[in-house]
């Protein structure tokens, strides 16, 4: 009963805040009001070399499966991609396109704590989000990063590891950045000890001493140890 009742409340409050709007859709500098036709979820699974498990997950696979989310209004489309499988498709081309579709959705006064709040009620709404936000790039006739107010033509990027390696096995990946010329890497802390992850960190500095060295610490704030809180990383961050 409880689940029926946040459903509900859920899809009253996107119908709520995705009336139709009289002015239909239109664009003047930038499109403000539009009308998704359709939505799409293409999901895909790539067979792996090897089997990888990556550090927020259980067991290792053989394959990795993501989704590519499509949305089009008259013609044009916007994508995104997502690492979710056929449950994620199941949802957007459902529950949110029976909701979404054919409705005028005002862009400009886009509430977007609607995406907050269908994150938490079902499944991650970002990657729509995302999608329409291509779609208005392109219905504008501008890359995105343009139509967002970007204005750079190159960026700063970092390596993630995603993976509980050996710290020789950390090391060699992160060499493979390195020599890529990036310079700022993401470490990540989840192993059977708090010990055991700080010997990989020291590891790499040890290695690298010029690089940018972030960490992210998967699921160690469960219920079981060990944990990762910040009142656990300040007291480490000398070790």
């Amino acid at each position: 009963m409880i689940k029926i009742k946040k459903y509900l409340s859920f899809f009253l409050i996107i119908i709520i805040i995705m009336s139709n709007h009289p002015k239909g859709l239109f664009a003047v500098n930038q499109i403000w009001f539009m009308r998704l036709d359709d939505v799409k979820v293409h999901t895909l699974a790539i067979p792996l070399k090897e089997p990888v498990q990556f550090s927020w997950e259980p067991f290792p696979h053989p394959v990795y499966i993501f989704s590519v989310v499509e949305v089009e209004s008259e013609g044009v489309k916007g994508y995104s991609a997502i690492e979710f499988g056929p449950a994620y498709k199941q949802f957007l081309e459902t529950t949110v396109k029976m909701i979404i579709q054919g409705l005028n959705i005002d862009l400009e006064n886009f509430d977007y704590r609607l995406l907050e709040i269908g994150s938490w009620a079902i499944q991650r709404l970002g990657a729509f989000e995302t999608a329409i936000m291509d779609l208005r790039a392109k219905i504008c006739g501008l890359p995105l990063y343009k139509f967002l107010g970007g204005g750079r033509k190159k960026i700063r990027v970092y390596a993630s590891t995603g993976r509980l390696l050996t710290p020789e096995k950390t090391v060699e990946l992160v060499k493979n950045y390195y020599e890529m010329g990036i310079n700022a890497v993401k470490l990540r802390f989840r192993r059977s000890s708090i010990r055991d992850d700080i010997e990989v960190l020291k590891t790499v500095r040890r290695e690298f001493g010029d690089i940018l060295i972030a960490v992210d610490a998967n699921q160690a704030w469960s219920y079981t140890p060990p944990y990762w809180d910040r009142k656990t990383a300040l007291s480490r961050k000398r070790a």
